[in-house]
């Protein structure tokens, strides 16, 4: 039988490494603010070998050094899911926590699970079945309802799709609970979950490696742990997150909206912004034609009699008597832009004949 207490003290070795690094170097991956540092690649490389020692038949999957894509072999037998520095933006900014995370997967399926904080000497560790602990002490999440709770979430920062569904969420979660905060590490965020310290986390997309040990270690400890939606998480590849404490009995309000038509609103609103652009554009090409037609005529330069009779002509379009004013200021706005382009147009006819 697989011994936890082997892969917790190679865990706490590699957090050593972590405090004693100084002033480590830093390298960029692909996404938004996604870096990699050194000692990210020496505890990795630590973790790997080690661990290869009290498994030899297991596979690994690891953050870095292009060991992050879950393969079929990884889903049979042993495989060992490491996050070696979960929080590196904190790591380099001296920002705490930062963690170590190493989850084990068994045919799939999420076996065992060791996190340790370095900083604060906090190992976290679970195996299926048999609850989690926090620094060899058995942890229970909270029973408090969500109005009485934090809540903690992740900004998914490397995925800027999902920034303003993560704000607006968060906005909407914040009036449910005490407050809400932000660790900046995906897998001490569900932990803190795990030791009653919050009722909830979500994050709409962080990959395998941070949740493998986490989900874990939140499930032993009584949270409830699935996508953003309710569905289980694969423990194949990237997930939104939801973990809920004992206490937090229904997925909140927030979460269970429609996200798909408000995708879809987006992106039709989108399409009318980029097509509204191009008729301003040719408006404005015709609005430049009348002001040299009523210069070379002497033409005043607004008709305002007859803008007036096209505002209220469109109006019979509009079915919403609260809409039609919004248009008028609208229509408004156009109608004096086009105004002051015409007389910034003939002045520099005036002033160069």
């Amino acid at each position: 039988m697989m011994d936890i207490e082997a892969i917790e003290k190679i865990v706490i070795e590699a957090g050593k490494i972590m405090t004693d690094a100084v002033r480590p170097k830093v390298m960029e991956k692909g996404g938004h603010a996604n870096f990699c540092t050194e000692t990210d690649e020496k505890i990795q490389d630590f973790l790997t070998r080690r661990l290869k020692e009290v498994l030899p038949d297991a596979s690994v999957l690891g953050e870095e050094d292009g060991k992050d894509v879950f393969t079929e072999k990884m889903s049979r037998g042993y495989c060992f899911v490491i996050d070696p520095i979960d929080g590196t933006s904190n790591f380099i900014y001296a920002y705490r926590p930062s963690v170590v995370s190493v989850g084990l997967l068994k045919d799939g399926k999420p076996y065992m699970a060791v996190i340790y904080n370095p900083y604060d000497d906090m190992l976290l560790s679970a195996t299926a079945g048999s609850g989690a602990y926090l620094n060899g002490e058995r942890i229970e999440s909270s029973d408090e309802p969500l109005k009485d709770s934090l809540a903690v979430f992740g900004t998914a920062p490397y995925y800027t799709e999902y920034l303003d569904e993560t704000f607006e969420t968060a906005r909407n979660l914040l009036p449910l609970c005490v407050d809400v905060r932000r660790s900046g590490t995906a897998a001490w965020d569900m932990c803190c979950v795990a030791m009653g310290r919050c009722g909830l986390y979500f994050e709409m997309k962080i990959q395998l490696w941070d949740y493998a040990a986490a989900a874990l270690i939140a499930g032993e400890a009584g949270c409830v742990v699935t996508d953003t939606k309710g569905d289980p998480l694969s423990y194949k590849g990237p997930s939104s997150v939801l973990c809920r404490a004992r206490g937090v009995k229904e997925i909140p309000e927030c979460f269970t909206h429609d996200t798909d038509d408000l995708a879809s609103a987006r992106k039709e609103i989108e399409e009318i912004d980029r097509r509204m652009a191009e008729l301003f554009t040719k408006r404005m090409k015709c609005v430049k034609s009348i002001a040299g037609y009523k210069y070379r005529n002497g033409i005043q330069i607004l008709d305002t009699g007859r803008e007036k009779a096209l505002i209220g002509k469109n109006e019979e379009y509009i079915k919403d008597e609260e809409l039609k004013e919004h248009y008028r200021q609208f229509f408004g706005g156009i109608l004096n832009i086009s105004k002051q382009y015409q007389k910034e147009l003939i002045e520099k006819e005036e002033a160069h004949p």
